[in-house]
């Protein structure tokens, strides 16, 4: 393994540091989702958010409601960061070769044009 090939790797890994972070960690599915265009992983990535955004909903609210819903939910929040977490361990393998392949894909069809070497014979067929 090149010290390109591990820096390319660190670099487009990135999104896996928003795991850490409560009420953030599902962004980091969506984010490679978005950019591997794997609808699933966005999915599980607005799953994971939905215990935040409902906890933040309620806590906005005049009157909270029950102290015992507010523990619940901050539980399943906590809970969200290990399993994004996990899962994108599982998906980081997946999420590289797709970028890789994107990559290649894009510069396969930016390669410039460039004129095949002359030959004795090439001579003869130029016009």
């Amino acid at each position: 393994m090149s010290y390109d090939d591990i820096k390319s790797r660190i670099i487009n890994s990135h999104w896996v540091i928003f795991n850490i972070l409560i009420g953030y960690n599902g962004f980091s599915l969506i984010y490679a989702g978005l950019k591997s265009n794997t609808p699933r992983w966005i999915y599980e990535g607005l799953i994971c958010e939905i215990p935040f955004i409902i906890y933040a909903i309620l806590r906005s609210m005049e009157t909270p409601p029950f102290s015992n819903i507010m523990v619940l939910l901050k539980m399943f929040e906590i809970l969200s960061v290990f399993v994004t977490l996990f899962i994108s361990l599982l998906i980081r393998k997946k999420y590289l070769e797709k970028i890789e392949q994107k990559n290649n894909k894009y510069n396969m069809n930016t390669r410039p044009y460039t004129k095949p070497p002359e030959t004795k014979n090439s001579r003869l067929l130029d016009i």
